[in-house]
């Protein structure tokens, strides 16, 4: 399974385009604002180059892998701060924002997101020398991109149905790790403790951010977070 994980990053990018694609890609891409543009462009970008570096490694490319691995930095960065220009200007489309219940819990999902995008990022660059572990890692980072997409396609599907707001995000999320994982500890006979952070990280916030986000004390942060918008 290893060498085939550009296979599972375009199977997601063909979830994200299938979540987006109703409302962005195929209907409304010419009349969006910039700045879901900035979002689309850094986000295609990054499955883009996770799918070409599984490429390189299975062609055992690792020159050309560790190049184009600076590059992911400039679009890394990009993206985060797409993230926060798309929170800006959902928060411009709010009648008020200080006091608008839906927008301040609302805040808590793209900020819980991107945190944990990042922090694989990072544990991917550095366990960069170990590529099980590395690759993995770079799973979980673009997991925590999904959730807009795939609740998007949630309501496309299933446009009655009563999931919540991760329901299909996480049946195929989840899914998909275990499945990699049984994979791999049939394969090697080993299981990798990179698929049980993952899985951990992905459940414990999955799980908890719903009473987070209905708690006084979110509710207070958020006055404060939508100042900076």
């Amino acid at each position: 399974m290893r060498k085939n994980f550009e296979f599972v990053f375009m199977g997601l990018l063909m979830l994200v385009v299938a979540g987006f694609g109703p409302t962005y890609f195929w209907k409304n891409l010419l009349e969006a604002p910039w700045q879901h543009h900035l979002h689309g462009l850094s986000m295609t970008a990054w499955f883009v180059i996770v799918i070409i570096q599984a490429l390189f490694i299975k062609k055992a490319n690792l020159k050309a892998h560790k190049i184009l691995g600076y590059s992911s930095v400039t679009i890394v960065t990009l993206l985060v701060i797409s993230v926060y220009f798309i929170v800006q200007w959902s928060g411009q489309k709010a009648p008020d924002r200080l006091d608008f219940p839906g927008f301040q819990r609302f805040l808590l999902i793209p900020i819980t997101d991107t945190f944990f995008f990042v922090f694989f990022y990072v544990l991917a660059l550095k366990y960069r020398k170990q590529f099980h572990t590395h690759i993995c890692y770079i799973l979980g980072a673009t997991i925590f991109l999904l959730p807009p997409a795939t609740s998007r396609l949630q309501f496309h599907l299933f446009p009655k149905s009563d999931w919540g707001y991760f329901g299909l995000d996480m049946i195929i999320n989840v899914g998909l790790i275990l499945l990699l994982m049984i994979i791999d500890a049939v394969k090697y006979k080993k299981i990798y403790k990179s698929y049980l952070v993952v899985l951990g990280s992905y459940l414990l916030v999955h799980f908890t951010l719903p009473i987070i986000m209905k708690s006084e004390w979110w509710t207070g942060v958020a006055k404060e977070l939508v100042k900076f918008l």
